[in-house]
């Protein structure tokens, strides 16, 4: 049944290559062609799929069966996998991903790793899996994480007849599109001189309707026909996983040699001689559990790897070392059995098979099967080599897997390399992943200077509040040139009024403002946010004048209007206030803006969705404290493991924009941080530090206004494109505002992002953010907004209403971990 089954003759390239974009397969000779039977699950007809297994095994054709594995959890039902594989390697199994082409690399790694633990669970042991089917899909992604499960071909079920392309992959991928569609009455097959592949597709559901001897007739003429176009040069038909041993595709199998012993010994004799036939191979001689951590590169080199002891996952799915953390960020390399799945695992950690040569090979031994393609570590012990005969058979069969045509030989770094897919997505989540892994920052003590400083701090920001409130209206405006009062910004947002709201919160807590002037305030600000009707809706209003009484416009901002709800659930902390506060927000149709649990705005009568934007989740929040329920972008982590949920957190964040401190910190501050919020924030301040450390110049980052057009602008991390970017948001969008030379004139420090991190994350880092803002941003009134990047100055005398309101609010949450607050908390 070996029949067709050659290793020719490949290339010796390096395994760490770069991708290519994929290329067009091309062959000589007979066009390639499989047989697909495709649909196959729980509820297909065992009987007639063996009735026409058997009789395409009678007459020699081999077949791919693709099968659709139930859920875990759920019941396998009459699923004979094991039946399937006793046919013998005339049948081999793939499996079906329907959703793969929409994965990013990474969960396609994981896809096809979970795909291979479940296939060995229903079947009662490993089973070879080295194909995936899948729907076609707009824009599909390329393939190419699912190499380090072992699968090299992924088939794109056609859903009519349409030519079979190929595309292949230099980490050993290949993609096949398009395919014949056949059913047990189609005529047959015709011949096409031109194609160079062909895939036949047969649904098992086509099968029904059939007696037992019309489909054996029906397959023993396909298999006649198939068996013909063989004869005539015309077809070579066999699994899908052979075409790629074609001089088309490049196959190759890597091997990794780990020399496990003390290397000044006959393990160093052996290492030099590998060394000289250009083998690398890795010496380890610490006694620990065959674990690697392989640092992130630095350049085009691979890193050396670190031994590790045993790597884990806790009871809640985190990855944890039996040592040291490594300090740097890398992945972590678990080998396994000989018969253990290959593939990102739960924890995102690399599982690999090793095979352990620990005794004198005999002669003319192989090291590994002939038909074996796995990728493959050998960990080659003293007692292999105890003799020189032995050490030199052991080198003629290393020697012989060289020349066998599909063994590349390459180190622990580069096979990963070449198997792990990464992205600047990924790269970030590696990079967090490490700090998580490293030493806890030691909990921050505050001196009575300290404390002093930040009550200073706080009257300063409490001063824009006192010197600029209308005493008409109570409302502040949003910004202010404090040399020019009478220009300033009359109009506010409902997020304005959010932090109007919190700094007098803030400043009663630090003992700024007596309780009946701060109710007084607090009263005055309400009875201007009543709101306004319009199409059957009474919601607060988008834009309020704050020198005018009750004067606004007639939308609604679904993002400002969280905000602002935010700031009414903390008033309900006072007893004289709450009710007059579940009154006001009682009498808003909050429900009318909330459909299918995405809030939405009011513009210009128009609803418009505020799902994917970064406050999405800060609102939803806010809403979800006055008992509407609302989804969320952020909602990723629920029924994945930890690393699968941050990494689909990290992917959603990607596609919404700049990932600044607002209104990120600000959940932590008014609401309580949700685990979604808290991983982002740890990634934020990862970034931040990794700028710092690398340029020297201190990074904070949010929204912040200008004193140009578009007047605000919102600077963050901009996941996706590079490991580490920062970039600049517009309402609007305008792309004129969003280039490289904009955000290189306006980033800046903003003065409101650095005490946050100062009241979320206090440690030096975030000391050395609020020196920098105190020593350039303080005015005579207030915190000017930000510190320029390229400068090193602060926009003199231009100051606005959220950044000293947030400043006070972040300064109550610094002096309440101090012990030091005038209002105790509640």
């Amino acid at each position: 049944m070996m029949r067709r089954r050659s290793f020719l003759q490949l290339s010796a390239a390096a395994a760490a290559e770069t991708l290519a974009r994929p290329t067009l397969a091309r062959t000589a000779g007979p066009a390639t062609a499989a047989l697909v039977i495709d649909g196959i699950g729980p509820a297909t007809d065992a009987a007639r799929l063996f009735a026409l297994l058997e009789t395409f095994l009678e007459t020699d054709l081999w077949v791919t069966c693709a099968v659709r594995l139930p859920a875990p959890g759920t019941d396998a039902g009459p699923m004979q996998l094991r039946q399937l594989a006793a046919l013998g390697p005339g049948v081999e199994i793939a499996l079906d991903q329907p959703d793969l082409g929409r994965l990013s690399p990474y969960f396609q790694a994981r896809a096809a790793f979970d795909a291979r633990r479940r296939l060995a669970e229903i079947a009662g042991g490993p089973m070879e899996l080295r194909s995936l089917v899948c729907d076609p899909v707009d824009a599909p992604r390329d393939p190419t994480g699912v190499r380090s499960a072992g699968v090299r071909n992924v088939l794109v079920r056609p859903e009519a007849s349409a030519p079979t392309r190929s595309e292949s992959w230099q980490n050993g991928v290949a993609r096949f599109r398009g395919g014949e569609r056949l059913t047990p009455r189609s005529a047959g097959i015709a011949s096409d001189p031109a194609a160079t592949t062909r895939l036949f597709y047969l649904g098992a559901d086509s099968l029904a309707g059939l007696d037992d001897a019309a489909l054996r007739g029906w397959a023993r003429t396909l298999a006649e026909r198939l068996r013909a176009e063989e004869l005539a040069g015309r077809l070579s038909v066999m699994p899908v996983s052979d075409i790629q041993l074609r001089d088309d595709f490049d196959f190759a199998r890597y091997v990794a040699i780990e020399l496990d012993g003390p290397g000044e010994g006959p393990l160093g004799a052996l290492a030099n001689r590998l060394a000289e036939r250009g083998i690398a191979a890795t010496l380890r001689d610490d006694g620990l559990a065959p674990g690697y951590w392989l640092p992130e590169a630095e350049g085009p080199d691979a890193a050396q790897p670190v031994a590790l002891g045993e790597i884990g996952c806790d009871a809640e799915g985190r990855l944890t070392l039996a040592g040291a953390a490594p300090g740097t960020p890398g992945l972590a390399l678990r080998p396994g059995s000989a018969d253990a799945g290959a593939g990102l695992d739960d924890c995102a950690v690399l599982t690999l098979p090793r095979i352990a040569i620990d005794r004198p090979l005999t002669r003319d031994e192989a090291l590994l099967p002939p038909t074996s393609q796995s990728d493959v570590i050998l960990a080659i012990g003293a007692e292999a080599i105890a003799t020189r005969r032995a050490e030199d058979a052991l080198i003629a069969a290393i020697a012989a897997l060289a020349e066998d045509g599909i063994t590349r030989f390459v180190s622990i770094p580069e096979m990963a390399a070449a198997l792990i897919v990464t992205d600047p997505v990924d790269q970030r989540f590696r990079r967090t992943e490490a700090a998580r892994l490293a030493a806890a920052d030691p909990v921050k003590t505050y001196t009575p200077e300290e404390i002093a400083a930040y009550r200073d701090d706080a009257a300063r920001a409490f001063a824009y509040i006192e010197t600029f409130t209308d005493p008409t209206t109570g409302l502040c405006p949003a910004t202010v040139d404090i040399t020019a009062p009478d220009e300033a910004l009359t109009y506010v947002t409902m997020w304005d009024v959010g932090s109007q709201i919190n700094g007098l919160v803030a400043a009663r807590r630090i003992g700024l403002i007596a309780p009946d002037p701060f109710e007084t305030a607090i009263r005055k600000v309400l009875a201007q946010i009543a709101g306004r009707r319009s199409q059957d809706r009474l919601l607060p209003q988008g834009v309020i004048r704050t020198d005018r009484d009750r004067w606004g416009d007639s939308d609604f901002d679904g993002c400002d209007g969280g905000r602002l709800l935010a700031s009414l659930d903390g008033l309900r902390r006072y007893d004289t206030l709450a009710p007059e506060v579940a009154a006001l927000v009682d009498s808003w149709d909050l429900d009318k803006v909330v459909v299918d649990k995405v809030i939405y705005s009011v513009k210009e009568t128009a609803l418009v969705s505020t799902y994917q934007s970064h406050c999405a989740h800060y609102a939803g929040r806010a809403f979800g404290r006055w008992g509407i329920e609302v989804a969320t972008p952020y909602q990723t982590m629920d029924g994945r493991t930890p690393a699968d949920g941050e990494m689909a957190l990290l992917e959603a964040t990607a596609g919404i924009g700049p990932l600044g401190a607002e209104p990120l910190l600000l959940e932590a501050l008014e609401l309580g941080m949700s685990p979604e919020s808290a991983y982002l924030a740890d990634v934020l301040y990862r970034a931040q530090v990794e700028e710092f450390e690398a340029t020297g110049d201190l990074i904070a980052v949010g929204e912040t206004p200008i004193k140009e057009r578009p007047w605000f602008i919102y600077l963050g991390l901009q996941l996706g494109r590079e490991a580490r970017e920062w970039a600049i948001d517009v309402v609007g969008g305008d792309p004129q505002y969003q280039s490289k030379a904009f955000l290189d004139k306006h980033m800046a420090v903003s003065s409101k992002a650095a005490y946050l991190w100062a009241a979320y994350r206090p440690g030096a880092y975030a000391d050395a953010l609020v020196a920098h803002v105190r020593d350039r941003a303080r005015l005579d009134v207030g915190f000017a907004s930000n510190v320029n990047r390229a400068t090193g100055e602060a926009a003199r005398n231009y100051t606005d209403l959220n950044t000293n309101g947030i400043i006070l609010e972040a300064i109550a949450k610094i002096l309440e971990d101090a012990g030091a607050l005038s209002e105790p908390a509640e």
